[in-house]
């Protein structure tokens, strides 16, 4: 899509949402409220949708109440990947049937994780237009109540959707691989939202199925480089989830791989990552038990734009 269409969308649903707050007393700021956290990839395929629900796993371990968005509207998983079936979703929102605070879905299963379920396989869910978007993202504020974090699985890529869940967010999570198919498609999302926000990034990556610590680091080193060369950006590096055969075994159970083997290595990364997101010190992690010394180091730099 065009640079300068998105730039308007992106103002126009912005604008709208100001016009509804300014004359609606429900929209009046409130003290603690959620933390909107957006995931995202560049591309398909490389573990976005896993990494969120492992997250609102860890969170809830921390006595975080969590809401789960799944806004990859036309391809939604959050559901399957969970293994429950909500009977409502993003579909009846946006025809009108139902409110976004009607849908919400209470997973008993993860002690009380709670789903914002998408729609899968419609069309016209996944080209929304701009009113329906920012009546969306507006929506937003009548779920204070639900929780201390909202994790927001946008899409894949940057249609204008994608860009609106992303530019609305207080913080962003970009989820890439070491291929280079994946970093330069995670460059190009990085870009996108930099030209929308005068370079002043809000922007973590996490490294999905990386081989060992060498190899995150250089991968995270060699972005994060280029994103200061050539956008004037810094990324935060949030961590790395190990390349890890539970991940498949836990698709295939529909149960996330943080409950399903908790002790595995993917799942100490993910415990790694959220005590990180949470900016806990070491000695509060709860059920860590890995190699203080190699992940000490590559963990060192603060995620001080989730303080």
């Amino acid at each position: 899509m065009d640079r300068n269409n998105i730039y308007r969308f992106v103002k126009h649903a912005k604008i709208r949402i100001k016009e509804n707050k300014d004359s609606d007393p429900k929209f009046q700021k409130k003290s603690n409220k959620p933390r909107i956290i957006a995931v995202t990839s560049g591309k398909g395929g490389v573990g976005k949708s896993h990494f969120v629900v492992n997250l609102a796993i860890n969170l809830q371990k921390y006595g975080k109440k969590v809401l789960i968005i799944d806004a990859d509207l036309g391809l939604a998983n959050i559901d399957v990947l969970l293994g429950v079936r909500p009977k409502f979703n993003m579909y009846h929102v946006m025809k009108g049937a139902r409110e976004l605070k009607d849908i919400v879905y209470n997973c008993e299963e993860y002690n009380g994780v709670k789903l914002i379920a998408g729609a899968s396989g419609i069309q016209e869910i996944a080209d929304l237009d701009e009113s329906h978007v920012s009546d969306f993202l507006s929506g937003f504020d009548d779920l204070e109540g639900e929780a201390d974090y909202i994790l927001v699985d946008t899409g894949a890529g940057i249609t204008k959707n994608v860009v609106s869940f992303l530019l609305s967010a207080e913080n962003i999570i970009v989820v890439t691989t070491p291929e280079p198919t994946a970093l330069t498609d995670a460059y190009g999302i990085i870009k996108v939202v930099g030209q929308h926000t005068n370079n002043e990034s809000n922007i973590g990556l996490v490294i999905n199925r990386v081989l060992d610590v060498t190899e995150a680091r250089k991968v995270f080193d060699k972005l994060n480089l280029v994103t200061r060369q050539f956008l004037n950006m810094s990324i935060e590096n949030i961590g790395f989830i190990y390349d890890d055969t539970v991940v498949s075994k836990a698709v295939r159970q529909q149960i996330p791989f943080s409950i399903l083997e908790p002790y595995s290595n993917a799942a100490k990364c993910m415990n790694n990552i959220t005590a990180k997101i949470l900016n806990l010190p070491e000695e509060d992690i709860l059920g860590i038990d890995v190699n203080k010394g190699s992940l000490r180091g590559f963990f060192s730099k603060a995620l001080n734009f989730f303080k």
